[in-house]
């Protein structure tokens, strides 16, 4: 693959001679995929100064968080490893991840999981986060929103730069980079990044070891460019997905309730290739592919006899060595290999007011399913470790096209038009097994989607604007909704038995304000949603939300982003968001277990209506306070507040998250003029307060019935834990 991408570089060079003009400095599907400060849509937008000001190596999630309406958590409780991040209350499998205009998340699952390409925010140029359906993606459907990431423009001047990390909990970071620039004969430039990151995690046993890598370059045209990028890594870590009970906490706030032996492996490469072509000042084009593979040789996940419930041989198609017991202990091998080979076109036409774009994108994913029996109590007679207890393949392919318009009228009022069609199928084969059988039929699902977005800007002045936009977006099902959180399928699955694509309404509302020390972003926004696939709050054997269809639900809010310069010496950040969120009516299943074994013997319906849907605050709060008393000394104190969050949807006061204001302190000092070269020492200490606190997690809710079939309700709540107080030390220096 990359012989042929540098075969490919040496065979367009020779096409043009003379250096790109900045009309083609960043690719037309980039373009495609991000909003312009002119698109009436709410945005925030991330600098590579504010990104490396943020950034200490730790997961993507914790420089996302500092914004608007996002919220995050990570399972070792220090955000290194694997981490996550909820936009307006809604989780990552429906919030589309792009980076460099290729869709991230995975078709399947429609998840991303950041830390396969941890420290990519080194070599992030920028990052803009829009809120709501904003702008048309590639891939999964924006429902929150999306996070849209442009790796390092080699066009920039050449340089070399070390960066080395060290904190609690062994946390250790170095990361090494390198842009040649444009070479002013050749055309030809390239940048590299390699990255070695690991954590003990605050949680015990917690720890990961992460390694990435990002390589690209390409050849830089009077009229065309043609480019490249290789990105991914290699993670290993040690598992923390459940949340641990409250009793449990109050003794140990560190445990971890994930057995020791549940570890895995996971690696994912992207590979990428572009070529731009600059027809004339009005029209320009662009052509991509990538390919995308992640591999899971190890994903070893522990089954107790009591945890999460109790499990019978059959479950993995195992004879049961004793008639007499029910159940055992499993340490089950989940093994996965993915692969998604896509590619798309987009043409940008421009004048003086109005600008289109057309863009085609298709792929093809599939993915092999397998779960094989590593250990149990008893391995009955002829069988043993490595036992493949199901063995099966998703197979998913998309096909979308889209325009957006931008007319300009007398340089103050901006109308913009966007418009979808995406057409997406699911299929699935398995391997049949012998004992708990797998010769289901799951017909070939289907869906089409049509996603119209609208939107006007006024500039009433060259710095304070107003906008107002309206879309619509439906989403389908991932792979755990149709199979009800199951790695196989465990039924015959008809499209019309399964959870119904999802829909949202989105009607955002902003002004802005921007001027040489003040800039001030205040949007309100509904959305009003019809069949939302809904987290119930518990969650699986993979650490995935269980979901279901509400048929009507809604989300409301203010969102208030803003940074002001005082004396020119003192930096204000604040990020706010107040919002109202309601499920007009849920059915919740609660399960009836026997008291003694811990079986599920019944089961129970219960309708709740007007509640607040689960992991969703209704107040958010970041704040911070920068002092720059010299050019080479910074020092920072922030705070952020989260307010509490219901765990289930059945709005129990004890099945809460606890409100939250956490305090980091930060200083930075610049050494340049001292060691001639740019070099930096940062240092932060996060959780200044030592506050305990919970970031998110998972209820327990059910009936016990004893002998005397009497049920009793139990609940209790289940955390994960925000790390104590902590420190990160990072040096760089950069030539």
């Amino acid at each position: 693959m990359f012989h042929s991408l540098l075969f490919s570089l040496q065979l367009f060079a020779s096409a043009d001679s003379l250096i790109l003009k900045d009309s083609l400095r960043e690719d037309i599907v980039i373009q495609s995929v991000r909003a312009s400060d002119q698109t009436p849509v709410s945005q925030t937008n991330l600098s590579k100064t504010e990104i490396e000001r943020t950034h200490q190596g730790s997961d993507l999630p914790y420089i996302l968080h500092n914004t608007p309406s996002i919220i995050s958590q990570s399972d070792a409780g220090n955000g290194f490893g694997y981490s996550y991040f909820r936009m307006r209350g809604i989780d990552y499998t429906r919030i589309s991840l792009n980076v460099n205009g290729i869709p991230i998340n995975d078709p399947e699952n429609q998840g991303f999981f950041s830390n396969n390409f941890a420290d990519l925010a080194s070599s992030a140029s920028n990052i803009q986060i829009q809120r709501g359906v904003g702008t048309t993606a590639n891939g999964t459907a924006p429902i929150a929103g999306s996070v849209n990431i442009t790796t390092q423009n080699v066009q920039d001047p050449k340089f070399t730069k070390f960066t080395l990390g060290y904190g609690s909990y062994d946390t250790r970071r170095i990361t090494l980079e390198h842009n040649t620039g444009i070479d002013p004969n050749s055309k030809f430039g390239v940048y590299g990044r390699f990255s070695l990151l690991s954590s003990n995690g605050f949680k015990a046993s917690s720890g990961s070891e992460m390694k990435t890598f990002l390589f690209g370059g390409g050849y830089f045209g009077k009229k065309s460019t043609l480019k490249f990028n290789i990105f991914g890594g290699a993670t290993e870590s040690n598992l923390a997905f459940y949340a641990v009970p409250k009793s449990i906490l109050e003794t140990d706030y560190r445990s971890n309730i994930n057995s020791q032996r549940e570890k895995d492996a996971f690696q994912q490469f992207f590979y990428q290739v572009s070529y731009n072509f600059n027809v004339n000042k009005n029209v320009d084009f662009s052509a991509m592919g990538y390919l995308i593979q992640g591999s899971a040789p190890r994903f070893l996940s522990e089954w107790y006899n009591d945890f999460p419930y109790p499990i019978s041989y059959s479950t993995f198609n195992l004879p049961d060595p004793n008639p007499t017991k029910t159940s055992s202990n499993f340490l089950i091998n989940y093994q996965l290999n993915q692969l998604t080979r896509g590619g798309m076109f987009t043409s940008n036409y421009k004048n003086a007011n109005f600008k289109a774009i057309l863009g085609v994108h298709a792929n093809t994913f599939s993915a092999e399913h397998k779960g094989s029996v590593q250990d149990t109590d008893l391995f009955p007679v002829g069988y043993k470790s490595g036992h493949v207890a199901y063995q099966n393949t998703g197979i998913k392919n998309e096909m979308s096209t889209f325009l957006k318009c931008n007319y300009t009228f007398f340089y103050k009022l901006f109308v913009f038009g966007d418009a979808q069609l995406r057409y997406t199928t699911f299929g699935y084969n398995a391997v049949d097994k012998p004992i708990l059988r797998d010769n289901y039929k799951v017909d070939n699902l289907n869906w089409t989607f049509f996603n119209p977005k609208i939107g006007i800007r006024y500039n009433l002045t060259n710095k304070f604007s107003t906008y107002s936009s309206f879309g619509i977006t439906s989403k389908e099902p991932t792979r755990l909704d149709i199979f009800g959180g199951n790695d196989k399928a465990v039924q015959n699955i008809k499209k019309d038995s399964i959870i119904k694509p999802e829909k949202v309404y989105n009607t955002e509302l902003g002004i802005e304000y921007k001027s040489k020390n003040l800039s001030l972003a205040l949007n309100g926004y509904w959305m009003e949603f019809r069949n939302e696939i809904a987290a119930t709050g518990g969650i699986n054997n993979f650490g995935y939300f269980y979901r279901q269809n509400v048929p009507e639900s809604n989300r409301k809010g203010i969102e208030l982003n803003v940074q002001t310069r005082i004396l020119n010496k003192i930096i204000l950040t604040n990020s706010t968001s107040i919002s109202q969120n309601r499920i007009k009516e849920f059915t919740q299943t609660i399960a009836v277990k026997d008291v003694t074994t811990q079986f599920d013997v019944d089961a129970k319906t219960e309708v709740y209506k007007n509640v607040n849907p689960v992991l969703t605050p209704s107040f958010t709060l970041y704040q911070s306070i920068r002092y720059e008393p010299f050019s080479f000394l910074s020092a920072e104190i922030c705070g952020r507040y989260v307010s509490k969050m219901y765990l289930d949807n059945t709005n129990n006061e004890t099945l809460t998250t606890p409100d939250y204001l956490v305090v980091d302190a930060k200083m930075e000092l610049n050494l340049s003029k001292l060691t001639k070269v740019d070099t930096y020492i940062r240092f932060s200490m996060n959780n200044v307060l030592n506050t305990k606190y919970f970031t998110s997690g998972t209820p327990t809710n059910n009936y016990q019935r004893d002998v005397s079939s009497i049920d009793t309700r139990f609940v209790e709540p289940n955390y994960y834990v925000g790390a104590l107080r902590n420190i990160m030390v990072t040096a760089g220096v950069k030539f």
